[in-house]
């Protein structure tokens, strides 16, 4: 029998089980206030989930690939961009 937390949600569905793989951050990555991209290496079985932005400003649009996220700002003024920092999350 596994052992492990699980949660589960007031339906009685299971919402979290701590037997099975928790997120992860493959790549932390320090954006300024340009448009840019970076490459990421991922293991055989991580599943590439999301981004998670931390700005001081108007954060920039992520797109994250398999192996690549990109960033950009589109039409926000330069002055309002935010620097700071990207994670690649996966689970």
């Amino acid at each position: 029998m596994a052992t492990g937390l699980k949660v589960f949600n007031a339906d009685g569905s299971l919402q979290f089980d701590l037997t099975n793989r928790l997120f992860r951050t493959l790549k932390t990555i320090a954006v300024g206030t340009t448009d840019g991209s970076s490459t990421f290496t991922k293991g055989p079985n991580d599943t590439v989930i999301t981004a998670s932005i931390d700005t001081t400003g108007i954060p920039p649009q992520v797109t994250v690939g398999s192996t690549s996220v990109s960033w950009a700002y589109g039409d926000v003024p330069a002055g309002n961009r935010g620097a700071g920092k990207i994670k690649v999350l996966a689970y």
